[in-house]
């Protein structure tokens, strides 16, 4: 991507994720400047990328690129005990690798969700339960050599915390966001980090709010994320975006596309003055359709999404953007109730979003994308997972060239 959004997120995924995040966003909208013409380039294509030995399951759920050739992706697996823990591989150009990711000590299982990648390294968030049976959120830091676990905070007086998605603009300056439950009671949070440690930092309230979906930083002053929101006078959450100035956390206003219901999966900010959003929205028979909003540095509005076909079910999991007029979608669709989910991208291209052409993996009962990140228009690479004949999910990457 640009190294700056990423996230985690909401949707659907194999039996996986112990602590998971669902979240929720951000009426036809002109860009200001006109389009730029980019070579189609070869399109996209399935790379080879190693399973953990020994996995009952394992999901990639994040990925940041600095270049073509240094990619991070992280998730987590189950092992042949049940044990849940974290997973990292990294991209060289032409082949993915395990790396070792370490559990915070007492952790009984370790789920990463999002990453982003800077200058000097990465930063991965995500959470992990303790022996009491508690859920902590947890930062990993990866240096270029070695990943380590790092000591994220929470707010007080909640049992199950996570940080959703993390954004770093620059070495030692990133943004992560969660949320937190203790019971019926639920609230948002985010976490700053200054290089040196993780400082927890307050997000408005939105009524019944609980969950977060994506942030995404242009400088360590001027950020975008997203809140659950009740659904006050709908069924289903609602959108509730919000800005950090490098002091507050302050909520902007923005309308939802129609529905019962919306949930915000990514977003990216190239500039102060734009930046995208993608999620689904619920309609009257409950199919997951795809939307699109766009930010102008005061308003969110949703951007025309006709033409883009996914039937019975649409959802946008990952998004990245190079410039206003290049972004790349992926996800999954499924053309019936009956149907297997299966890979789908999407473009933007500066005037309309459009459907792309992308290989399902073969032999597989299902296959989903969970993000994406592009260094320039069509360089590109995605992961996620796919459920071979044996039913047992595993890692799925992809390149765009």
């Amino acid at each position: 991507m640009a190294h700056v959004a990423v996230s985690r997120r909401g949707g659907r995924c194999p039996a996986v994720k112990v602590l998971a995040a669902t979240a929720v966003v951000a009426s036809f909208v002109a860009l200001p400047v006109a389009p730029r013409a980019f070579a189609a380039g070869g399109g996209w294509s399935i790379v080879k990328i190693p399973n953990p030995a020994g996995s009952e399951s394992a999901d990639l759920l994040g990925v940041s690129c600095l270049t073509d050739t240094d990619c991070e992706a992280v998730g987590n697996y189950k092992d042949s005990s049940g044990a849940e823990l974290p997973l990292a591989e990294g991209w060289n150009g032409s082949s993915w690798t395990i790396q070792s990711v370490p559990s915070p000590a007492g952790a009984e299982a370790t789920a990463l969700q999002g990453v982003s990648c800077m200058a000097g390294g990465c930063e991965a968030v995500g959470s992990y339960e303790n022996f009491s049976a508690s859920v902590l959120p947890l930062a990993e830091l990866w240096d270029g050599a070695a990943w380590a676990a790092q000591t994220a905070r929470a707010p007080a007086g909640f049992t199950s915390s996570t940080l959703d998605a993390v954004s770093c603009p620059l070495a030692g300056v990133c943004e992560a966001v969660g949320s937190a439950t203790s019971g019926s009671a639920t609230t948002t949070f985010a976490d700053g980090w200054n290089g040196t440690k993780w400082k927890l930092q307050t997000t408005p309230k939105a009524p019944n709010d609980g969950s977060t979906a994506a942030v995404s930083c242009v400088t360590g002053s001027d950020c975008e994320a997203s809140i659950g929101q009740g659904p006050g006078k709908v069924r289903g959450p609602r959108i509730a975006n919000i800005g950090w100035d490098g002091t507050t956390w302050t909520k902007q206003n923005n309308t939802p596309p129609q529905g019962i219901g919306n949930f915000m999966t990514d977003m990216q900010c190239i500039s102060a003055d734009y930046c995208e959003a993608i999620g689904y929205a619920l309609g009257g028979g409950v199919d997951p359709q795809f939307f699109a909003q766009v930010y102008d540095g005061s308003t969110w509005t949703t951007q025309s999404t006709t033409g883009i076909t996914g039937g019975y079910d649409n959802y946008a999991g990952g998004l990245s953007c190079t410039s206003v007029d290049y972004c790349e979608v992926v996800g999954s669709n499924a053309s019936s109730p009956t149907d297997s989910f299966v890979t789908q991208a999407l473009n933007w291209n500066g005037t309309r979003w459009k459907n792309q052409v992308i290989p399902s993996p073969s032999g597989s009962s299902g296959s989903q994308l969970n993000d994406v990140s592009c260094v320039a228009p069509n360089q590109c690479e995605a992961v996620g997972y796919k459920t071979p004949s044996s039913g047992n999910p595993v890692p799925l990457a992809y390149t765009r060239t």
